[in-house]
């Protein structure tokens, strides 16, 4: 098994620094061999940290035209 590997990719959204986000939805297109070895998360600027997906998935592949919407 291999070791743990972070990849950051940092995007900043527009606007105020003190704006309130009311609602964000992510799209995403990853290519990766194992989607249950992955662990993707959003990092406020204050350092809180809020989980897209964890793990799940097993041994499929990729995520393509996925979308975490929080409603």
């Amino acid at each position: 098994a291999g070791d743990a590997v972070a990849f950051a990719d940092v995007r900043e959204l527009p606007g105020p620094a003190d704006q309130v986000l009311g609602d964000l939805l992510v799209d995403l297109n990853l290519t990766h061999p194992r989607v249950g070895d992955l662990l993707i998360e959003l990092q406020a600027p204050d350092g809180r940290r809020f989980t897209l997906f964890n793990r799940r998935g097993g041994t499929g592949d990729n995520l393509t035209n996925v979308r975490f919407d929080p409603a």
